[in-house]
């Protein structure tokens, strides 16, 4: 609320925040980061039973050369999973639960990728999945990682 007088002059009248726009975004944690769609994984059915799982993301580099970039999928098949063990390195069967690698092969725009998974059968229920970024910082390759999302079939 504000009063306009003759030579417009302006009081303000409730009080006002003002926000820095050097600041970085809330959650922002630098760059290389990876992104997913808001809206989580679109599952539909497939052939024979089958569900497809299709995810998109991006990821943001500013300069550093990107070695791979995908989504993880993890899912536990006798014991349990945590968000922990849904990390490039769990990659294939583990002492309880599965992680899926699904690498993207190309983008599009900017840095934009999707990946389509097409589950067996057998694959029902809850499951967990994240995107990641590879890139090489000097002589060391790194990974960033989404947080996690949790889902089901």
């Amino acid at each position: 609320m504000f009063y306009v007088g003759s030579d417009l002059t302006y009081f303000v009248a409730d009080s006002i925040e003002l926000k820095a726009v050097a600041t970085k975004p809330s959650g922002y944690t630098g760059v290389p980061i990876v992104y997913l769609r808001d809206s989580g994984a679109a599952i539909v059915d497939a052939d024979s039973g089958k569900k497809k799982i299709t995810i998109n993301g991006n990821y943001v580099t500013d300069g550093y050369e990107v070695v791979e970039y995908g989504v993880l999928l993890g899912k536990a098949t006798t014991g349990t999973i945590t968000d922990d063990d849904v990390v490039v390195e769990n990659s294939g069967t583990q002492t309880g639960y599965k992680v899926l690698r699904a690498k993207a092969t190309k983008t599009v725009g900017a840095n934009q990728f999707s990946i389509g998974i097409n589950t067996p059968t057998t694959f029902t229920g809850a499951f967990k999945y994240r995107g990641y970024v590879m890139y090489k910082d000097g002589t060391q390759i790194k990974t960033v990682y989404t947080d996690i999302v949790n889902d089901s079939i």
